[in-house]
C-alpha cells in the first residue's frame, strides 16, 4: 500500500508545459525523504502528457483561473500539507521541504521560502505588510514600498502565490481560495483570512526559489485588466463598496483604466 504523501506540490498550468517539466524536476532533486505526489491542474485547452512519477494531471478543458484551479485539485490532494507552486519557478535551494519544520508550531498556517528573480535579487511585491486603500495610494505616489528583505524567519501579512506551504486542514477550514479572483490577490486574500482565524504567515529567507515572473501572460492588456478587477474585489470584499468605487476612480486619473 502507498503511503500517505507529507507533501501535495499543486501546480497550476495555463500555456506554461516547458516550466510545468522543470519545476517538477527541480522539486524532486530536493524532495527526497518525503513521500509526495503533485497534482497539476490544467487550465489549457490541449491536454498535457507529463510522464513523471508521483505525477496526475487534472484536465480542465478550459481556463478557470488560479483560485478555481487550485481550489479543485486541492480537494484530491492527500498530503498532510499542500504546497502551492507557480510553473515559472525552478531552482529551489536544497534545503526548500524544511518549510514543513514551521509546521510544528500549531499556530502556524502558511510557510513561505524568499522568492528571488532570475538575477539573484529577492522579488518585490513577492510578501509585505497588510493591503489596504492606503497602501495601494501609497504604492501608487511613492514606488518600491515593498516590504523590507528580511534576514531571518519572521511573520508577514502576506505571501505571494508563486510558492507557499499551508497545512491542508488550514486550506480547508477557511474554504480555500475565493473563487471570485480569477488572477492576482487571491493569495492577499487567503493570507488574510489565514490570520483571521488565528494562525501566521511566515517567511524563511534561508529558504529560496526562483520566479520568473509574468512568463505565462504576454497579454499586458488583459493582465491588467484582471488586475484591477481582482483588485476592486479585494478592496469591495473587505473595506466596503464606497472605498472600492472612490479607489476605481482614482485609478481612472492614475492608470486610465
Amino acid at each position: 500500500m502507498q503511503k500517505k504523501p507529507k507533501i501535495s506540490f499543486l501546480i497550476v498550468n495555463y500555456d506554461s508545459q516547458e516550466g510545468l517539466v522543470r519545476v517538477i524536476d527541480d522539486i524532486k532533486v530536493v524532495v527526497s525523504g518525503y513521500d509526495h505526489e503533485f497534482i497539476v491542474g490544467n487550465n489549457d485547452v490541449r491536454p498535457l502528457n507529463i510522464a513523471r512519477e508521483n505525477t496526475r494531471v487534472c484536465e480542465n478543458k478550459e481556463n478557470l483561473g488560479f483560485a478555481k484551479a487550485h481550489n479543485k485539485i486541492a480537494t484530491i490532494a492527500k498530503g498532510e500539507v499542500l504546497c502551492l507552486l507557480n510553473p515559472d519557478v525552478y531552482a529551489p535551494s536544497e534545503n526548500f521541504t524544511s518549510l514543513c519544520d514551521g509546521f510544528t508550531n500549531s499556530e502556524v498556517g502558511i510557510m513561505a521560502p524568499q522568492i528571488m528573480t532570475p538575477s539573484g535579487s529577492v522579488q518585490p511585491w513577492s510578501f509585505g505588510n497588510e493591503i489596504t486603500p492606503l497602501e495601494i495610494l501609497r504604492t501608487n505616489i511613492i514606488k518600491n514600498t515593498h516590504h523590507d528583505k528580511p534576514t531571518r524567519k519572521e511573520m508577514v501579512d502576506w505571501v505571494t502565490g508563486a510558492a507557499f506551504m499551508i497545512r491542508k486542514e488550514v486550506f480547508e477550514k477557511i474554504g480555500g481560495f475565493d473563487e471570485k479572483f480569477f488572477l492576482y490577490y487571491e493569495d492577499v486574500d487567503l493570507c488574510r483570512r489565514v490570520r483571521q482565524n488565528g494562525y501566521t504567515v511566515e517567511i524563511n529567507p534561508e529558504v529560496k526559489i526562483t520566479h520568473e515572473k509574468g512568463q505565462s501572460s504576454s497579454d499586458q492588456k488583459r493582465q491588467k485588466k484582471h488586475y484591477f478587477a481582482s483588485q476592486h474585489h479585494y478592496l469591495k470584499k473587505n473595506y466596503g463598496t464606497a472605498i472600492a468605487q472612490t479607489m476605481k476612480v482614482l485609478r481612472k486619473v492614475t492608470h486610465r483604466v
